[in-house]
């Protein structure tokens, strides 16, 4: 997928109307008015930042007509109708260019597409390396408002979560959720004086991290992956945050019991 940045593209059309402005300083009928050294330099400026805009833009086409025009204003003295029609060529080539394209803008939460620092926080990409593409991935489709796709990249995160608290138990391999869960209400069922010193202090927190598992495997997961249901941007704005927060919970607990 290529990106088309909106302040790349205004300045070439800047930049394009900056020529154009050139040419109508000579008058009605610009053909054949010699071209001054002074004119020459502000038709450099101007072409050559259409030209980094245009690679900024990705668009080969307009690019090589641009290139064109450069070549042209500096090999000729005079304006002709070259000039003109290589001028209009740019613009004509900018259209058929971006028509090829559906451009889509993101209104909201644009910083989740193209993140500059983790957005489950460094400890979560510290301690779950594992989920740092699903994280990214349920940015981006939150971004552009694909909120059934964002809760299926969210719940492979908890999956990730839910495998290391059964690390953290000594639980083994299972093959689902609801075998994870067993095992977890097996270990907190467990009788009182079998339990450690440890163990009685975490078992709060294990607790609670079973409540949210149970819930969000009846509200979100079961309905995600067995195709009962789809989600708004809106509910996946809301259980960005509530995964958000559970993963961040593990790895401060993590953090904690290092």
């Amino acid at each position: 997928m290529l990106r088309l940045y909106s302040e790349p593209f205004l300045r070439a059309l800047d930049d394009l109307s900056a020529v154009r402005v050139i040419i109508h300083g000579f008058g009605n009928s610009p053909e054949g008015m010699t071209i001054t050294n002074e004119n020459r330099a502000e038709f450099a400026t101007n072409v050559d930042s259409l030209i980094l805009q245009l690679q900024i833009l990705q668009l080969p086409m307009t690019i090589k007509s641009a290139d064109r025009l450069s070549k042209h204003l500096f090999e000729t003295n005079v304006l002709s109708s070259e000039t003109l029609n290589l001028i209009n060529d740019i613009r004509t080539r900018l259209g058929d260019e971006l028509s090829e394209m559906a451009l889509f803008g993101i209104k909201r939460h644009a910083e989740l597409y193209e993140p500059k620092k983790p957005l489950f926080g460094e400890a979560v990409a510290d301690k779950f390396a594992l989920a740092i593409p699903d994280i990214e991935d349920a940015g981006k489709c939150l971004a552009v408002e694909q909120g059934t796709a964002c809760v299926f990249h969210l719940m492979r995160i908890m999956e990730v979560g839910l495998k290391s608290v059964g690390d953290l138990l000594g639980i083994p391999y299972a093959p689902s959720w609801e075998s994870y869960i067993k095992q977890i209400q097996d270990k907190i069922g467990e009788k009182h004086d079998r339990k450690g010193v440890d163990w009685k202090r975490d078992e709060p927190f294990f607790r609670d991290v079973l409540g949210d598992l149970q819930s969000i495997k009846i509200c979100w997961r079961n309905p995600t992956m067995h195709v009962v249901r789809r989600y708004s941007s809106k509910e996946a704005d809301q259980i960005f945050g509530t995964v958000r927060t559970f993963m961040m919970r593990l790895a401060d607990h993590l953090s904690a019991s290092v």
